[in-house]
Formats: structure tokens, sequence, C-alpha cells
């Protein structure tokens, strides 16, 4: 294999110019891990770097990654740097080897300017950003409004690609390109009133939740990845294209990602519905509402009972006497209760599983009872999906954009 090829990790360098042992960089990924802070700047704040030190690395990585420098040129470049305490131009020269000039390269600041995603000035002060407070530079962006974090996931992506050989440079900044148009087409629908571009870190991306939901396969995200990039498609019209998941699931998972922007869904929760979503197709409020529900301890029925009433869905004094006997019991009884309501045609399934949503919601303590029946009212009243509701009432955000309408679930 040719040393041109080969990527390699920051760590890796750092090892094999003699900077650092793998002592030193397995303690740093622990606080990587434990604080969330790139491995670069851990490694300054334990010390056992210098500002510079970590520059001249980083950028000898990306000369490495890029296919402008071989592995083996780049430990000597560094060892050297690191021994001399030099500049990146001065150990170029005392090595004797040539420093690659910066012209088109796959740095993510870079790859977004090209495609016209950000200009180059914004990138530059997002930088000096990034290096003052370790923060990735796609943080940075996604934090100042200048780029969502679905561009910035998309970049990151293309990186790779064209590092490993896969796609052409070009084809990653078309891309780029049609995403850039894409969002700018819908931020502009009433769907996305008040959509904000801001970092979404604690959610992870759509191929790894499904993955780790057991709902497709790792060969399956890798080809959607790919064909998503290279036909100038979403991710989620990639599924379904290439391995025929419905489009109602792949816009089930959108609901579920955004619950957890809003922090409004654990993680391990949101993998229990996915796998109910697929498997029985029932709709993400009603898979999450029962995730999250039917296996507390304490019962929920009376408070499922009470919400339902408050909008006029049911006349508590008029249900079947088993029903309120339950429903006043210590354990819990609201997966009876949910499955006698829909059964009989007590209560309609939209509107019985949005209220056990919100019933989860208040058990949390993220919405206020009194909101809770206003935000179900809304709901009821202009049959609309709850995490539409619980938008449009102001208790959660737009976090991904949409080109699915809510009421006809058509593509807008």
């Amino acid at each position: 294999m040719s040393d041109y090829s080969q990527h390699v990790r920051l760590g890796d360098l750092l090892m094999e110019a003699g900077i650092l042992s793998s002592t030193y960089i397995k303690d740093a990924l622990e606080r990587y891990e434990e604080e969330g802070l790139p491995i670069g700047k851990v490694l300054v704040v334990s010390g056992y770097l210098s500002d510079n030190e970590l520059r001249n690395a980083l950028n000898l990585q990306y000369m490495v990654n890029d296919r402008l420098l071989t592995r083996k040129d780049a430990v000597e470049v560094l060892k050297t740097s690191h021994t001399n305490r030099l500049t990146l131009e001065e150990s170029f020269r005392k090595t004797g080897l040539v420093q690659p000039e910066e012209q088109e390269t796959n740095k993510l600041g870079q790859l977004l300017v090209d495609s016209g995603n950000v200009d180059e000035e914004r990138v530059e002060e997002s930088l000096k950003a990034s290096s003052s407070t370790g923060l990735p530079l796609g943080h940075i962006l996604c934090h100042l409004n200048l780029i969502s974090q679905a561009i910035i996931n998309r970049a990151l992506l293309i990186q790779q690609f064209v590092r490993r050989g896969q796609i052409m440079r070009n084809q990653g900044i078309d891309s780029l390109r049609f995403a850039g148009d894409r969002e700018e087409r819908l931020e502009k629908l009433q769907i996305n009133r008040g959509y904000k571009r801001q970092p979404l870190r604690n959610t992870p991306l759509m191929g790894d939740l499904l993955l780790s939901a057991g709902v497709a396969t790792d060969r399956q995200i890798r080809e959607a990845q790919l064909a998503h990039i290279t036909h100038n498609s979403t991710f989620g019209k990639a599924l379904v294209d290439t391995h025929q998941l419905p489009e109602e699931f792949v816009m089930a998972a959108v609901v579920i990602q955004e619950m957890i922007d809003n922090n409004t869904l654990e993680l391990e929760r949101a993998r229990e519905a996915l796998i109910e979503v697929r498997a029985k197709g029932v709709s993400p409020t009603r898979a999450v509402a029962e995730a999250c529900t039917f296996r507390l301890p304490l019962n929920q029925s009376r408070a499922l009972l009470e919400l339902l009433s408050a909008v006029g869905a049911v006349d508590i004094r008029k249900l079947p006497v088993e029903i309120q006997e339950r429903a006043g019991v210590n354990y819990n009884q609201v997966l009876y209760l949910c499955r006698s309501l829909s059964s009989s045609g007590t209560v309609e399934d939209q509107v019985l599983y949005s209220a056990l949503r919100l019933v989860d919601l208040k058990n949390r303590e993220l919405i206020e009872p009194d909101k809770a029946i206003m935000v179900l009212d809304f709901a009821v009243k202009s049959d609309t999906d709850i995490e539409y509701a619980l938008y449009m009432m102001g208790v959660t955000e737009r976090t991904r954009l949409r080109e699915v309408d809510v009421q006809s679930q058509q593509i807008v």
C-alpha cells in the first residue's frame, strides 16, 4: 500500500514522532470522552503539548490525509519541529522536504467555502475562535448560525470519502452545494418557521441511530451514505431508494431525532421506539409514548384519563367501572387502559397516544400541567401531530428542516 493512501490519526502521528507515549494518548482519550473536548485541546490543557506543537501536528495530519505528504515524511517533519522548536516552514527546510502548497485541500473550512456555503472571512474568524476555545470548527460555525449541523455532517462525510478515494473532490463540492441550496429553499417554508441552526452534538446521526437500534445494517448505512453524496440527495431518500426502507419509517426517524435534539427523549427509549415503528408500523408518537410510560412502576392511568378529560376526549364518569378501578390502583395499568380505550373506539389513537406522550413529559417536568392541556387541546382541534403542537406552542424548537407537510404527510 502506498504511504500516501494511509489515513493517520492525530495520536498516532504524535506517538510515531516520539512526542507522546501511548499512556499520554490513552489518558487524553479518556478525558476527551468525559469532557467532550477535541483530543488536541485536551493534550494542550493537560500540558502534554504546546499550542504551536498542536497546530503543527494538525497541519501535518491534514497533509497526510489529503495525500499531499507521506506519513513517513510527516513524522520526520513533526519530530524535527518538536526537537528543535521550529515552525513548520523551518522544519520542512531543515529536513530538505518540500512543503505542499495550500491550494485545493479537503479541510472542512475550505470545502464549505468552495461550495459557497460560507464565505472565507467568516471561516477564518471561526478558526480563530476554534483555536482559542478548543471547540471544533463545525461547532463554532453552527453556534454562529452560519452553517447547519446537517451541512457540517455532510461535509465531514465528504471529507472522508475524498480522502479514501471513493469520490472526486468536485463531486463532494457539488453535493455540498446541493445541500446548501436545498436548505435555503426549505428555510423559506412555513412549516420550518422558527428553525434555528445550532450544534446538535448529543443526537446521533440517523445512520448511527438506525444501526444501534438494529433496524438497518452497517452495509446499508455505508451504501446509503455514499449514494446520497454521489446522487445529490438526502440520506433518508438514499435509504428509501437503495434499500427500500419505507418513507414513513425514515420520516419517523427524523421526528425521533428531533425529540432527542430537544431533550424530550432519551437515547435508549429512542432505540426502543424505532424498533416498534419498524416492526409494527405504528406512529413515532405512539412508539415513543409506549416506550416511556408502559414500564414505569407508578400508575399512569389516572394522569392519562385526567388529561383526556380536560380536552373533552373522554368523560371519566361514563367509562366502564373496570377502567375506573384500574386507574385507581397503585401499580401501572396504562398499557391495559390504552388497549381498552383504543379497541373500544372510545378515543382515537392519535389523541390517545398524544396524551400519553404528554403524560411522560409532565412526569419528567418538561412541561407544566396547564401547558400540557393547552398543547393537547391545540393538537385535537387542529388534528395535528403532537410534536408539531409542542413546537407551535413554544415547548420545543424546530431543529431539523422538514419538507413534508405535517397535515397531509406529502412532500412539499
